[in-house]
């Protein structure tokens, strides 16, 4: 065991003991002091930065169970650092824009919403079976938060007037169509372009709509139909192999 690790396994180990002996603050300080009163462990340098556990999307993406809070830093596409919501990842703000659907970085009070469908580097969007509408992955959301928010595809919005654009993008179905469904009402809210998609192309439907919620938080789905089933896993859209791809992306504007 190197003398690297040791302190380091020292650091660890007084931590634990001082807060679970005397249920005191720790602070780690080269010059000595105490920790400030509303932290757990404060860290203080004037030439030393904190460094974050570093990894690729799909890595990310690969953590089973996250915790809530759970936080990394992204190094590919997107980059900046990711913590887990307690139901999907978000940004905290990265070193790029976070779709193309919009030019808008991550703020919290922007007033605008992007969820999307975001998979690793060589994933495919999925089977696209013709003759039903079928619902759409989600599971990456950003921006601002205060009125919306996602949990296992599903989009829950609070009570207001909102500016929805939907654009999903299919491969080798022939036509096709994106649509928005109310969940809590069991009822289309609106229909999107239709689309036509040929052999060896990838095209998107796209949609716009302006929804009045009432007093109370509704919940959407996002849901798609075809009229030829894809004879591979990629009808709901051609994965790349360099980069974390993008399918399904939803903007939600508080009007």
């Amino acid at each position: 065991m190197n003398l690297a690790f040791k302190e380091i396994a020292f650091i660890i180990l007084l931590v634990f003991t001082l807060q679970s002996g005397f249920g005191q603050s720790v602070l780690i300080d080269k010059d000595g002091g105490n920790p400030h009163e509303s932290s757990i462990m404060e860290l203080r340098s004037t030439d030393k930065g904190f460094l974050a556990p570093r990894m690729l999307d799909s890595e990310r993406l690969s953590i089973p169970s996250p915790a809530t809070g759970l936080m990394v830093f992204q190094t590919n596409g997107t980059k900046g650092f990711y913590f887990f919501n307690g139901a999907s990842w978000d940004t905290l703000g990265g070193t790029s824009n976070i779709t193309y659907i919009s030019n808008v970085i991550n703020s919290s009070t922007s007033g605008i919403t992007l969820i999307s469908d975001q998979k690793p580097v060589n994933t495919n969007g999925g089977k696209f079976f013709s003759g039903s509408w079928q619902k759409r992955d989600l599971n990456t959301i950003s921006g601002d938060l205060s009125n919306v928010n996602l949990l296992n595809d599903t989009i829950s919005i609070d009570s207001g007037v909102y500016l929805i654009t939907i654009s999903a993008p299919a491969f080798e179905v022939d036509e096709h169509q994106v649509r928005l469904f109310n969940v809590t009402k069991n009822a289309v809210t609106g229909a999107g372009t239709m689309s036509y998609s040929n052999k060896f192309a990838s095209t998107s439907s796209q949609m716009s709509i302006i929804v009045e919620i009432g007093t109370s938080e509704e919940l959407f789905i996002v849901q798609h139909r075809c009229t030829i089933t894809s004879a591979n896993n990629n009808g709901f859209g051609k994965g790349s192999s360099w980069s974390e791809n993008v399918y399904t992306q939803v903007q939600i504007q508080k009007l």
